[in-house]
């Protein structure tokens, strides 16, 4: 009898356990569910968030281009005027096809087909092609461009193409949040056996709760529909791939308290 009473009370045990491990297995997939269900949510407003900013950012240099090409036909607008709206419809085309092939880098990225052409060539070039690039939207804001390069110039293996683009980049991110009469430098040297390349600028600087997640893609620390600062939330995003395909390091900081 002693020895029936322990198997069965084996038994219960064993049955106790069960449906304790089933219970917490059950708990466990309920907090993957809800998990999965959140994720899944903020998702699907990333993307509403992404497809109303894109829709937005598209259709302003559109605007500005239309208006401009109306009071342009009616013939009525003195020299100074229509120069001023041929800068404007220049400058916003430029900033469209840059928007249309931020975005098909992007999905590059995205899908893993984002790649770099390395060869001998100096970053120097490649910051002064950036600089050329971005002085119309620094001098339509005010802002000026500090270039400082070594006399020796800084050879790197690299993508021409692709440094340019991160300094244009970086460049183009520093202008738009830099105020007006305020100032961005950049910088191309040598830093022991690597290139280094820096831009800093006059802004009021990032949130520092913002920072860890500045080069994250389709993030920007004010993504309202009013917000000062236009974009999608791409271009620091791609700087940051391309410094990796360069087998480099990227990082962001304040200067200072509040800059």
């Amino acid at each position: 009898p002693n020895t029936i009473v322990c198997v069965g009370s084996a038994r219960v045990t064993a049955v106790v356990a069960e449906l304790r491990r089933a219970r917490r297995d059950s708990e466990v997939r309920a907090q993957e569910a809800q998990a999965a269900k959140e994720d899944g949510e903020n998702a699907h407003r990333m993307k509403d968030e992404f497809l109303s900013t894109i829709s937005h950012e598209l259709r302003t240099p559109l605007n500005a281009v239309l208006g401009w090409v109306h009071l342009l036909r009616t013939g009525k607008l003195d020299a100074p005027t229509e120069a001023r709206g041929l800068e404007s419809i220049d400058r916003n085309i430029r900033l469209q096809a840059q928007l249309t092939a931020d975005l098909l880098d992007v999905s590059k990225a995205l899908t893993g087909r984002l790649h770099v052409e390395m060869r001998p060539t100096l970053l120097d070039e490649a910051v002064r092609q950036a600089v050329l690039a971005a002085t119309p939207a620094s001098t339509a804001k005010g802002v000026r461009i500090d270039m400082a390069l070594t006399d020796a110039g800084v050879a790197v293996l690299g993508d021409p193409t692709r440094l340019r683009q991160i300094a244009w980049q970086l460049l183009a991110n520093a202008i738009k949040f830099t105020p007006r009469g305020g100032a961005v430098e950049i910088v191309a040297d040598a830093f022991g056996n690597d290139a280094r390349l820096i831009v800093r600028d006059s802004g009021r600087g990032i949130d520092p709760e913002f920072l860890p997640r500045v080069f994250d893609r389709f993030t920007q620390a004010d993504s309202s529909p009013t917000r000062a600062a236009g974009g999608l939330g791409v271009g620091l995003a791609l700087v940051h791939e391309l410094v990796g395909l360069h087998g480099g390091e990227i990082e962001a900081r304040n200067r200072e308290e509040g800059r």
